[in-house]
């Protein structure tokens, strides 16, 4: 009577030393060559076809794991002596897990570029919209803003005279005793504000304009230095365009506080 081929394999794995190796180079399976090779060898027995194989719409996940379980099942097991199999198997395995590892690292690595490149893009607006008030804050023409390459408003138009004074001019104390702010409307298509502000030894005498000194600044507002609390203040504005300065605004007077 024959004895059974399962059988007589695990009489043989019995019998032999624990810890029985195939010998097989496993460096030289690891190439994609041999492994390619390996995958379209012709099995020496038909296969029967008892095996469920859902390979055609299977994930990469799904073959790797599947691989793992089938190398793990055949290593050490009674029925089965592939080490040729065994160790196709064991070098795909490998090469399976060392991409995923690989792709996760990519992954993250991609992620915080993403976020890299939202917080770049972010700051690169508030750059470009600084930058755009700057270039309208020193030549608001639109021969020179087209120059640098800035896209212009349809209702954008360069003045054709001198801009008109500023209105709405108030002056009001902070929150530091002795220093005043001014504010005042924004003017169209101004380039930038010129100011004068004085405080007499004597409030009663009013400011020779000519004499005091101007000061400039590209926003419709202005802190003045510290002056003596309870003199009077007195402060003008005008709006500076492309055709040179406009007219003063009417002197506004307080007292500092």
């Amino acid at each position: 009577m024959n004895t059974p081929a399962p059988a007589r394999n695990a009489r043989r794995l019995q019998s032999e030393a624990p810890g029985r190796s195939a010998h097989v180079s496993l460096r030289k399976l690891q190439t994609p060559a041999v492994r390619k090779s390996l995958a379209a060898a012709t099995p020496t027995v038909l296969v029967q076809g008892n095996v469920k194989l859902p390979l055609a719409n299977a994930t990469p996940a799904e073959i790797a794991t599947l691989t793992q379980r089938i190398m793990l099942g055949l290593t050490g097991n009674v029925y089965y002596d592939l080490p040729d199999l065994l160790a196709a198997l064991t070098a795909s395995w490998n090469g399976q897990s060392a991409l995923t590892l690989q792709i996760q690292a990519v992954r993250e690595e991609l992620k915080a570029l993403l976020a890299a490149q939202v917080n770049e893009t972010n700051l690169g607006r508030e750059i470009l919209k600084s930058a755009a008030r700057g270039c309208e804050s020193a030549d608001s023409s639109d021969e020179a803003l087209v120059s640098v390459g800035w896209a212009l408003r349809k209702a954008h138009r360069s003045p054709s005279t001198v801009l008109p004074a500023p209105v709405g001019v108030v002056v009001k104390s902070t929150l530091f005793p002795g220093t005043m702010a001014s504010k005042w409307r924004r003017v169209d298509l101004f380039r930038l504000y010129e100011y004068q502000y004085a405080v007499p030894e004597n409030s009663s005498t009013n400011p020779d304009w000519d004499l005091l000194p101007i000061t400039s600044v590209p926003t419709s507002s202005a802190t003045l230095p510290s002056a003596t609390i309870g003199k009077a203040l007195h402060f003008r504005v005008r709006a500076m365009g492309t055709k040179g300065p406009g007219p003063w605004s009417a002197p506004v007077s307080t007292l500092v506080l």
